[in-house]
């Protein structure tokens, strides 16, 4: 990049004048990669639509908002109980909390097993240095994206998990991360590092969620390594607001025979990017990666996909879909590179959605490249409306209009919550889904102070 513009001075700027503090809470480990970080995105500087990456979205104007960056540890008091009583689903599952982009939850996450280890990304970078330093920042240097550079120079706090070799998990571990109310309008840098060892296994729920109508902004990376025959199954849930920005970076290293899985529910947002970055580092590798978004008014859903067949034999399948209402858009890039020595590899990728108006539109991208010559390979995309034939039959039958539709629409959607594998995340997510279809995901069934979304998709 040759000029820096003025919403990356804005944040250059505010990383030299925060940088004492930042480093005086932070440990050593992540504070010698920041200046490094804050040089690359001098360079890079945020993606604008020049950026093949970025084609149909500039995260430039998503930045580019009056927000309050704050740094440093803030006092954050949150009833547990009440949080739970709107839309931010509670499972049977081990619970961490963040809240103003930090990591709220004081007890021990999995009790059961000392060995296993759930917490803040600041007290894993103090207690566990010797690990922490051999995976910290590894993965994310390579993606060469200026809005990681700057979540490595800005990151506060985030979640570590450690699962050690051999280790099960028994129930999944649900990550909510909340903006609370404020008078401010926040953004938050969070990082997060999962490291499962050879032969481990865990299920991750990740729960973005909001309290607050205020606009905001959170940009979050994830590490994640998984060791040989490991098992990881990540499922993110996306229930926001319309004044909402949410990017997320998930950038994985899977190891040989192993299998990641990820799974995506975007239900409301008012712009949302997912990056997953998926590389195949060994033999006999599985993943799978799934994803569904509801969007309408003025939302977009922007969904980038790039995963790496390094080795032969390796399985990859994708499946998104979008239901699309109003002046809404939404976005599917997703690549396939499959090495010259990737022999053997099965890789499939569909992107299908469904537009309900004229005015709202999608942007599909799906790609594979292949220097292998004996592999089995297929992608694709569809773009249409509902089904006037399954409509009609429906009508004919005395179902209603409204009703026939959200029927339809509805099992468009179950393909892809059926791929989740635990029970209660996907029963609450066909629930979640029925009340967006039907236009009553705002209205909070247990109190009053519930922000009203005017869902109406």
């Amino acid at each position: 990049m040759s000029t820096t513009t003025e919403i990356e001075k804005k944040y250059i700027d505010f990383y030299i004048d925060h940088k004492a503090i930042l480093d005086q809470q932070s440990s050593d480990i992540v504070n010698k990669h920041r200046t490094q970080a804050i040089e690359n995105f001098k360079f890079l500087g945020l993606p604008t639509s020049n950026d093949e990456r970025y084609k149909y979205t500039n995260l430039s104007k998503v930045f580019d908002q009056n927000f309050d960056m704050r740094v440093g540890e803030q006092i954050v008091d949150l009833n547990v109980e009440s949080i739970f009583k709107c839309d931010v689903i509670r499972l049977d599952a081990y619970l961490a909390l963040l809240a103003k982009g930090q990591y709220v939850t004081k007890e021990r996450v999995v009790s059961h097993d000392e060995s296993i280890i759930v917490c803040s990304l600041k007290e894993a970078a103090k207690k566990y240095s010797q690990l922490f330093e051999k995976y910290y920042n590894q993965l994310a240097p390579q993606r060469e994206d200026g809005v990681i550079e700057l979540n490595t120079a800005l990151a506060f706090d985030g979640v570590f998990i450690y699962v050690p070799k051999g280790k099960v998990v028994d129930k999944p571990i649900q990550i909510v991360n909340l903006q609370v109310d404020g008078k401010e309008n926040n953004a938050i840098q969070l990082r997060h590092l999962i490291v499962l060892e050879d032969r481990a296994e865990a299920k991750l729920i990740f729960c973005d969620d909001s309290l607050t109508s205020n606009e905001h902004l959170s940009s979050a990376v994830a590490e994640v390594f998984v060791g040989e025959n490991a098992h990881l199954e990540m499922s993110k849930m996306q229930n926001e607001h319309n004044e909402s920005r949410n990017i997320s970076n998930t950038i994985v290293r899977q190891s040989a025979h192993s299998v990641v899985t990820s799974n995506t529910v975007s239900l409301l947002g008012g712009v949302i990017r997912n990056n997953l970055h998926i590389e195949m580092d060994g033999e006999y590798c599985e993943a799978n990666a799934y994803g569904i978004a509801l969007i309408d008014k003025a939302q977009k859903v922007d969904t980038f996909t790039y995963i790496h067949h390094a080795h032969p034999n390796c399985n990859s399948n994708q499946l998104y879909k979008n239901i699309i209402d109003d002046e809404a858009v939404g976005v599917f890039s997703g690549t396939v590179l499959v090495d010259k020595n990737a022999q053997k590899t099965n890789a499939f990728q569909a992107n299908n959605n469904i537009i309900l108006t004229d005015k709202a539109k999608m942007n599909t991208k799906p790609q594979l490249v292949i220097y292998a010559d004996d592999v089995k390979c297929s992608h694709g995309a569809t773009v249409g409306q509902l089904d006037e034939n399954a409509m009609f039959y429906m009508r004919a039958r005395g179902i209603e209009e409204k009703d026939a539709k959200m029927l339809l629409m509805y099992a468009f959607a179950d393909d892809v919550i059926r791929k989740m594998s635990i029970t209660s995340l996907r029963e609450n997510t066909e629930d979640l889904v029925r009340r967006r279809l039907s236009g009553e995901l705002s209205l909070c069934r247990n109190c009053s102070s519930r922000i009203l979304m005017n869902s109406t998709l």
